[in-house]
């Protein structure tokens, strides 16, 4: 995944050196992760 929002549910990264690869969220607001799964990253 790439330059994500400001949500992410129920996901699942599998193997690879990077699950999530991000710069900055909208302005003045934060990232919210949830029910996330990783595997051997």
């Amino acid at each position: 995944m790439f330059d994500v929002a400001n949500e992410m549910e129920d996901v699942r990264f599998f193997n690879g050196e990077y699950g999530i690869y991000t710069a900055k969220t909208s302005p003045g607001r934060q990232f919210m992760m949830v029910d996330a799964y990783f595997e051997h990253q």
